[in-house]
């Protein structure tokens, strides 16, 4: 996702899609630094954090109600999503800001390189970008 600034207990959209509390999603930054994933209005915690000034790659992939969580390359959490992962055919893809809603601040860092795919990636396709 970034490099993340903030040392103190947060709450940071990061990545969005559509609206997350109808068809969409948000990624973003919960208590304690762990990544949060919210969609059709339930939000699911993990217990994946981002540590402070360094960066971090993030890589998620979904299936069914399964939400995949890789940290530099390595499956960190899978998550079950009990309303199931969005369709999110349309609408914007804001960076930054507060997940479209969904968090009550915005990412104090930076993004690069965001990255969308039409299909969930593999273990070794995660790995491979890494690399």
């Amino acid at each position: 996702m970034g490099r993340a600034r903030s040392a103190g207990p947060w709450q940071a959209g990061g990545v969005a899609h559509g609206d997350p509390h109808d068809d969409g999603w948000a990624l973003g930054v919960g208590a304690k630094r762990k990544l949060a994933w919210t969609t059709r209005g339930a939000t699911v915690a993990s217990k994946v954090s981002l540590s402070a000034g360094v960066w971090t790659q993030l890589t998620l992939t979904w299936t069914g109600n399964k939400l995949r969580i890789y940290r530099n390359g390595a499956l960190a959490k899978e998550l079950s999503a009990n309303a199931g992962m969005p369709a999110s055919g349309g609408g914007a893809l804001p960076l930054g800001g507060d997940g479209a809603g969904a968090f009550s601040g915005a990412f104090a860092g930076r993004l690069d390189e965001v990255a969308l795919y039409d299909r969930a990636l593999s273990a070794d396709d995660v790995k491979e970008h890494f690399a």
